[in-house]
């Protein structure tokens, strides 16, 4: 599949629901940029970069939050910064 391609860039964003009450990170995000780190490790051309979407997603049903737009755009230009490396 990378013979395809120049190279592969992950993306990965989070969003503040994966942040624990008492600090840090939960297991589960721990887990997905572990993954992510021993992939760009062991394959050219892959890199793996997780992103912040500075937000609290609703609950199930709840509305979208009032400051999307903006988390959105600070997460693409964190995305975009990886990107042009």
């Amino acid at each position: 599949m990378l013979d395809a391609f120049d190279a592969i860039t992950v993306c990965h964003c989070f969003t503040e629901y994966y942040d624990l009450a008492s600090g840090g990170v939960s297991s589960k995000r721990k887990n997905a940029e572990f993954v992510g780190r021993i992939a760009s490790r062991a394959v050219d051309r892959f890199a793996y970069h997780p992103v912040e979407l500075p937000l609290e997603p609703p609950k199930r049903g709840g509305d979208r939050p009032p400051d999307l737009p903006a988390a959105v755009d600070r997460a693409v230009d964190s995305i975009d910064r990886h990107l042009e490396r």
